[in-house]
């Protein structure tokens, strides 16, 4: 038997692996592929290339390698074929030539693909890698500056471009516009695949437009500011729109042999994939330029070029008919949505649709790059990670707790961590209650943050003064006073841990910035409680029954009140009644006066140092020498204001679940500052702090979506009343109570200073 004659035109996914498996299969054939590039393009993986210029060199897949030594490959670019014979226009140093060379065939395969609105496919008139670089990073270049993107067309790679720029640029608003009702619409898709997709591209902030068409069609990417008016009248203003609508099959050869083997849809082709003619029995058609009934994906592609490498070797080697190219009906897709995942249907069981888990394995770690480039003999090329910038406003409890975490989990070369700070310390407001009556004890409030946080997060030390979705507008200070200037931080993420104000100095003051006046000023207070014969708190919440308890315990002879509005102590947790008598046990054990439901005649806001007598809203007459204020704690929520007056709310931030901020996806705030419905306490600032700082860092890393923050459903608690012990709820085994013993030596001894130093990599000074 003679030898045969292969021409394959077009190097892409589907002309590649049908010369690999022809090569394979019918080692005696004399095989050509003509190709216009050096290298085969990774079109697949544009979606992540428009956000991370790192990941382009992986588009671009040498072909130098990819063929066996009996196929020979030629670029250029097939201008004329005939019954026989295809006439190439050669390509030397990317130029085309005058010189055109004629190849003679015994088969023809045309695998010439289809074309896209460039850079997400090659432009018919780019030959060389470095056109076709420019093109790509002037896309990826616009999207990076851009506030707002619309992209046109809700198929596959719009959803998945779409995803893409949501998850790499959270804070840029990005809308999906498709005429269809429902996405990826002219597959074979289920419901449940639908409605996933749909509600995932929402999860991350896409703004879905479907049902309407542009007024004012276009045909190619722009990126200059415009306003699109759909035809329901919706209008969307954007600075990048992005067309991802427009496959045509590339049908231009097969038309100089007989137009009239072209369709809209391509090439006119049997179920075999053999021309549809009869006098063209010996050419075939693979890919996306055929008008064959098969879908129009990569994979189909792929599966055609592998069925048809076999099936003609066998034709060649010995005369098997080539039968029909079969393909299952129920649609396969794998659409990921950045890089944590995005939802799959399969081909099994009618159609089965798998989530984040399998498309993240599948896809959405690197668009099957590292396997097409070994599939074409090649090394991919290292990917590097696009270094993210994540700002945390506060240096308390949270903030930095939050900064510790996520530096532990993110190197340099993946995050860029700035927390910003008013105060060089942070001011341990849990142990003020023991401050007041212990000046000794003063100097451990101030925990400096100089070593607090690894080498690689900056410090800044002013007030975030203004917010954007994007950035954020800092006031330094300088020797204690705010200065004139001020620095702008970007960010691609920021979180907030703002806290809350309370009277000072139970609190530092927000517009105070120098630890000396702090100093004076709670040395005052413990002066003033010093001199008294009564002290008054109002407030009988947690800080209230602390501080009553501290100054019962260490001025036996005084006379302490509380007074609280409310019929119980700590009315707003959720304590055990046992807890409950046990406090007021305690408390009144030490010789504390507990006046509840009933209210003063006015409002106090400040601490006063001045012998008062107060009618309480019963007739309780109280005379005190002190008043202490341990009531009205405010989330710190001036910031949000700045971006969105309407997210700031009296208990504070309004946040989702997850401690997102509604409306911004790269927005989160944890402690006090956030309406989350968690009790506003230290140690649940603490445990959202670690909480977001390695879910964060899940979503860097991995694409991971952030998941709720579910505290615990019993709520735990510890009030030292004074060193020798107080009352503690436990959040175990459906509320565990403890007295003394427990208290005492958990949190009595110096509430929680020695822990928290340490942490801050601190050594906490010694008692006088």
């Amino acid at each position: 038997m003679s030898s045969k004659k292969v021409v394959v035109v077009g190097g892409g996914y589907a002309g590649i692996q049908f010369a690999q498996n022809l090569a394979y299969y019918s080692p005696t054939s004399q095989i050509t592929l003509i190709e216009k590039l050096p290298y085969t393009y990774h079109s697949n993986g544009m979606p992540r290339a428009l956000v991370d210029p790192s990941y382009v060199p992986k588009l671009f897949i040498p072909l130098d390698k990819a063929l066996p030594n009996n196929v020979q490959r030629v670029q250029g670019i097939a201008e004329k074929m005939t019954a026989n014979s295809v006439h190439v226009r050669v390509i030397v140093n990317g130029e085309l030539q005058d010189t055109i060379s004629t190849f003679p065939f015994d088969y023809l395969v045309i695998a010439t693909g289809s074309s896209y609105p460039s850079p997400i496919k090659v432009p018919s008139n780019v030959y060389t890698r470095q056109g076709m670089e420019s093109v790509i990073y002037e896309a990826s270049e616009a999207i990076a500056k851009a506030d707002s993107i619309g992209v046109i067309g809700g198929g596959s790679v719009g959803c998945e471009i779409a995803g893409e720029i949501a998850c790499a640029y959270p804070a840029k608003k990005v809308s999906l516009i498709d005429s269809n009702d429902k996405l990826v619409s002219n597959s074979n898709l289920t419901d449940n695949f639908q409605t996933q997709l749909a509600e995932k591209l929402n999860l991350r902030g896409v703004n879905l437009v479907l049902g309407e068409r542009l007024v004012e069609p276009i045909n190619s990417h722009s990126y200059e500011r415009k306003t699109l008016l759909l035809s329901k009248g919706t209008e969307i203003t954007c600075d990048v729109q992005l067309l991802c609508v427009g496959t045509r099959p590339n049908t231009s050869l097969a038309s100089t042999l007989d137009p009239e083997l072209v369709s809209p849809r391509g090439i006119k082709v049997q179920a075999n994939l053999q021309l549809d003619d009869s006098r063209y029995g010996n050419i075939y058609v693979i890919g996306d330029a055929s008008n064959h009934e098969s879908p129009k994906t990569t994979y189909i592609a792929s599966n055609q070029a592998k069925f048809l490498g076999y099936a003609l070797a066998q034709n060649i080697e010995y005369g098997t008919p080539i039968k029909p190219f079969a393909f299952n009906p129920t649609g396969l897709m794998v659409v990921p949505i950045g890089p944590s995942g995005g939802v799959a249907q399969l081909p099994v069981f009618g159609g089965i649709v798998l989530g984040d888990w399998f498309v993240w394995f599948a896809k959405s770690t690197d668009y099957f790059a590292s396997r097409m480039w070994a599939l074409w003999n090649a090394k991919v090329p290292h990917l590097k990670t696009m270094v993210k910038k994540v700002v945390v406003i506060g240096g308390g409890v949270a903030g930095i707790q939050f900064a510790q975490v996520l530096a532990g989990k993110l190197s340099k070369s993946v995050a860029q961590i700035t927390v910003i700070e008013k105060q060089t310390f942070t001011f341990h407001a849990i142990g003020m209650p023991r401050a007041l009556v212990d000046k000794s004890f003063i100097p451990k409030l101030f925990i400096p943050l100089d070593k607090a946080l690894p080498s690689h997060v900056t410090l800044i030390h002013g007030v975030a003064e203004s917010l954007t979705d994007h950035d954020v507008v800092v006031r330094s200070i300088q020797n204690g006073e705010l200065s004139e200037s001020t620095q702008t931080i970007s960010f691609d993420y920021v979180v907030l841990a703002t806290g809350s104000s309370y009277p000072s100095p139970i609190k530092v003051a927000n517009d105070v910035y120098s630890r000396k006046n702090i100093e004076a000023s709670i040395a005052e207070t413990n002066d003033r409680i010093d001199a008294a014969s009564s002290i008054m708190i109002v407030g009988g919440g947690s800080v209230g029954c602390e501080v009553a308890g501290e100054i019962a315990s260490a001025y036996p002879d005084k006379q302490v009140t509380i007074v609280d509005a409310q019929k119980q102590l700590i009315a707003n947790a959720q304590l055990s009644d046992k807890f409950r008598a046990k406090l007021v046990e305690g408390l009144e054990r030490r010789g504390v006066k507990i006046v509840l439901g009933e209210r003063l005649p006015e409002r106090l806001t400040a601490h006063s140092y001045e012998r008062k007598t107060f009618i309480l809203s019963n007739g309780t007459e109280i005379t005190s020498d002190v008043q202490l204020v341990c009531a009205g704690m405010k989330p710190n929520f001036q910031l949000i204001g700045t971006l969105d007056p309407t997210l700031a709310t009296a208990k504070g931030i309004k946040v989702h679940k997850n401690l997102q901020v509604e409306g911004y996806s790269n927005i989160y705030v944890i402690g006090d500052a956030s309406n989350h419905k968690s009790p506003k306490m230290a140690m649940v600032a603490g445990d959202q702090a670690k909480f977001l700082g390695k879910a964060l860092a899940k979503k860097i890393k991995k694409g991971k979506t952030i998941q709720d923050y579910v505290p615990s459903a019993t709520q735990g608690m510890l009030i030292p009343l004074g060193r020798d012990g107080g009352v503690a709820q436990l959040p175990l085994f459906g509320r565990v109570f403890a007295g003394d013993w427990l208290v005492k030596g958990v949190k009595g001894k110096d509430y929680f200073a020695s822990m928290s130093w340490s942490n801050w990599n601190a050594t906490i000074p010694n008692k006088p």
